[in-house]
């Protein structure tokens, strides 16, 4: 079961991430064509050079800040909705953004474009706060660190798979790049697919919803071999000293109005 999800994961949420980066380099001139070719045909006028490479950096961009949205609000998330919870709805959004990328030649839309790229900079943003997060909490002690580097290692492949898929002799054609913009749905649908029956974070259920009956079946489901008692019993052991050196934090804003600072 860890291996698997680990895979899964990995495939299915770390390596879009990297594929979103590095398949919009490639076919960046022919995208820019279509662009000045669809608002003439809607609005009959073409974009100045300047006004074409504000659209580009637009395009470009705002993936960025899709991501920074996306990652700040990844720790909130994962604890209102759970870890898993937060990668089924970043698997949502990639799903969305690929709809959005494939269909917007055939629509003529710059708007879908733009609205795919934001949509799947927040998948990314999120899946980059949440899966290393998910990925060390459902591995054991011994494996932390190899799972730990499952998201990095996914999304600097996932950059190389975007840049050959979106070569000339692949999808990089002024008649496929948005086969190549969505292409990664694959790797989206197939890994996601089992992902329901994933596990959740023992960690997360034992110490955020205080659930520990849930947390000790999900462990269960996870460790096993002739020494998975004593694995359990150490993880349970782990959480309970974590839980009983919590301590209790503050927000910026609350220290400002706390009035004993006065």
């Amino acid at each position: 079961m860890l291996a698997l999800v680990g895979f899964a994961t990995t495939f299915g949420a770390a390596v879009p991430v990297g594929y979103c980066i590095g398949v919009i380099n490639a076919p960046a001139s022919l995208i820019k064509v279509w662009c000045n070719e669809t608002i003439h045909h809607r609005f009959g006028s073409n974009l100045s050079a300047s006004g074409l490479d504000l659209l580009w950096s637009s395009v470009v961009s705002i993936f960025l800040i899709g991501g920074a949205v996306g990652s700040l609000g990844g720790a909130k998330a994962a604890n209102k909705f759970g870890r898993k919870g937060c990668l089924l709805i970043s698997g949502g959004l990639f799903t969305l953004g690929a709809i959005l990328f494939f269909f917007c030649r055939v629509a003529g839309s710059v708007e879908m474009l733009l609205l795919g790229r934001l949509i799947v900079g927040l998948a990314s943003g999120l899946t980059t706060a949440v899966l290393p997060m998910y990925l060390t909490e459902i591995a054991p002690l011994a494996l932390r660190g190899t799972f730990g580097v499952f998201c990095s290692m996914g999304v600097t492949g996932g950059v190389v798979v975007g840049q050959v898929f979106s070569l000339r002799h692949i999808f990089g054609t002024d008649q496929l790049w948005h086969y190549a913009l969505s292409f990664y749905i694959i790797l989206v649908a197939v890994c996601f697919l089992p992902a329901y029956y994933f596990p959740e974070s023992p960690k997360y259920l034992y110490i955020v919803r205080n659930d520990q009956e849930l947390a000790r079946s999900e462990l269960r489901r996870l460790c096993k071999g002739p020494n998975a008692a004593l694995v359990i019993k150490h993880e349970i052991e782990e959480m309970d000293a974590e839980m009983s050196t919590k301590v209790q934090t503050s927000s910026f804003f609350s220290v400002l109005k706390d009035p004993t600072l006065l």
